[in-house]
């Protein structure tokens, strides 16, 4: 069963989220907004690029998917999709 993320922010430019499991899936429902930040700050966006996340659309009941590689020297994120209506065709 995924783990249900509860919250996270962004502080003084550093990410910080809770404890996420070693292996497994974590399931966030957020706003768009929630989701921006997310992916700035997983994919370690510099603050000087990070207000252009805002130009990323990230639609009602969307679906996005980042991925957590492990690496010698730590997890390492991409990003699968962003944004993801497909389900949503013929509501």
């Amino acid at each position: 069963m995924p783990t249900v993320a509860r919250s996270a922010s962004l502080s003084t430019g550093k990410f910080t989220a809770p404890e996420l499991p070693e292996s497994g899936e974590v399931i966030a429902f957020a706003h768009g907004g929630t989701i921006q930040t997310l992916v700035t700050g997983l994919l370690e966006i510099p603050a000087m690029v990070a207000p252009r996340i805002w130009r990323l659309r990230v639609t009602h009941a969307s679906i996005t998917v980042l991925e957590r590689h492990w690496t010698p020297t730590g997890a390492v994120w991409t990003l699968e999709r962003l944004n993801d209506t497909a389900h949503l065709e013929g509501l």
